[in-house]
């Protein structure tokens, strides 16, 4: 007859690795105040490595607050979810500066949908050239390219109405 502690698992010697926790929120059109108050605490949630504010219609004021907690974070982020947000010249500049921050840990970044433009496109494009950790980026559904799409044919328009005259 085998005793009970014989047939038990053997119990490990050292704990498992801490789990890299994700917060996602989703709440569509949150207030202002429940995003700076997101902000103010995501630094007190240590084991949070995966953060998606994905679709909660927030706008620069919003986004900004958020990335700048993110660069503040003691435990940095591996994966960042920021699309479906309005990502204006404020938040992108305040991105631009965490992905190029050395501290900067991200593998992920989600930032499809977010009503980036040529230039703040080419703002982060700057800072990820001394990123080397990152290695997914969305930028789907983005207005790239449509300034330069709307300048040319501006000049175009512009060309032909010239030549009518003539």
């Amino acid at each position: 007859r085998a005793s009970p502690s014989a047939s038990a698992a053997p119990v490990p010697q050292t704990l498992p690795a801490s789990p890299q926790h994700h917060l996602s929120l989703f709440a569509p059109s949150p207030s202002l105040r429940y995003i700076l108050l997101l902000a103010e605490v995501i630094d007190e949630l240590p084991n949070v490595r995966h953060l998606s504010v994905r679709n909660n219609r927030l706008t620069d004021v919003g986004v900004n607050a958020i990335v700048s907690a993110a660069v503040r974070k003691r435990r940095p982020l591996r994966s960042f979810n920021i699309a479906m947000n309005d990502i204006d010249e404020d938040a992108s500049i305040a991105l631009a500066h965490f992905l190029a921050n050395r501290r900067c840990r991200l593998q992920h970044l989600y930032l499809g949908t977010a009503d980036l433009d040529d230039f703040e496109i080419a703002r982060l494009m700057k800072a990820l050239e001394s990123n080397a950790l990152l290695r997914t980026l969305d930028i789907s559904d983005n207005i790239i390219g449509g300034r330069q799409e709307h300048m040319l044919v501006g000049r175009v328009v512009k060309h032909d109405a010239e030549a009518d005259d003539g």
